[in-house]
């Protein structure tokens, strides 16, 4: 497994730091493969430790447009198996639409995630704080 620290582009020539599978920590809880709209899923640091409900982090990336992920983002297709919330071409709404995005964890077991929070902690397991 290779992992792109500290990368905000969906660049897969991106160099990493290997791991054995043997030092992943919370296998249960750590996100391995998600619905993504890029080729891997990353989650920017949270726009503030204050942060706590899904209503104050900003709206997700449009699909197909080659947007920076803003802060509180991830590249989690949050909507795949839902529904779409409005867009202004480049953001979907912070609110509206349907959440579902299914989620395959280092120990095997896949989940339907129904908020962005799942998602988040599975990628950024400290927070919320």
């Amino acid at each position: 497994m290779k992992t792109a620290a500290g990368d905000n582009s969906p660049d897969p020539t991106t160099t990493g730091k290997w791991y054995k599978i043997n030092q992943v920590t919370r296998p249960a809880e750590r996100a391995f493969l998600g619905d993504s709209y890029y080729y891997f899923l990353k989650a920017p640091t949270m726009p503030s430790p204050s942060v706590t409900s899904e209503t104050e982090l900003p709206g997700q990336a449009a699909l197909g447009v080659n947007a920076t992920v803003k802060a509180g983002q991830t590249t989690y297709d949050f909507y795949r198996h839902g529904s779409y919330p409005r867009s202004d071409g480049t953001t979907f709404d912070s609110k509206g639409g349907k959440i579902a995005y299914n989620i395959l964890y280092f120990d095997g077991h896949v989940t339907k995630a129904i908020t962005r929070q799942e998602g988040i902690l599975s990628l950024r397991m400290r927070w919320p704080r």
